[in-house]
């Protein structure tokens, strides 16, 4: 009438590598989880000190088709590239520019603008992007921010 049972449900060296195989598992998605976090978190390590050198009194300005700029490095690292990001009365526009700078180094530049197609200008950033161990890091919070760009 009834069947006896004698067989094990599973082997203890089975539920032993399924218990191990379980927290591997659990701890590589913490893992990924942790990174993402750091990633996201991520700030500059270095202060880049990036400014507006003044070369006889053209910091920054427009002059009816470029608007020039000079930028000075500060003493702490070199600066690979720098993002410019503008808002217009038109809209955003962003581009990398090539501004690689040693310490201490300073780089000047004209950059076409259309006022006419492109309107006012409203907002011009500068982000400096540095390597360190061959990786480039966009340095956001060392970024020059300014609301005013006169005309040369």
């Amino acid at each position: 009438m009834f069947k006896r049972m004698d067989k094990k449900a599973i082997a203890p060296i089975v539920a032993t590598l399924l218990l191990i195989g379980f927290a591997v598992a659990v701890g590589v998605v913490v893992m990924n989880f942790g990174q993402a976090q750091v990633e996201v978190a991520a700030t500059c390590a270095v202060d880049v000190n990036l400014a507006f050198a003044d070369d006889g009194g053209k910091k920054l300005c427009y002059d009816g088709s470029n608007i020039q700029v000079t930028l000075q490095n500060g003493n702490n690292i070199k600066v690979t590239r720098v993002l410019l990001d503008m808002i217009t009365t038109e809209g955003t526009t962003s581009q990398p520019l090539q501004a690689a700078m040693d310490k201490t180094g300073t780089h000047s530049k004209n950059i076409k603008y259309n006022k006419e197609q492109n309107g006012e200008i409203r907002q011009v950033k500068f982000t400096p992007v540095v390597t360190v161990n061959k990786e480039d890091f966009t340095c956001t919070e060392m970024a020059l921010v300014t609301s005013r760009v006169p005309d040369c």
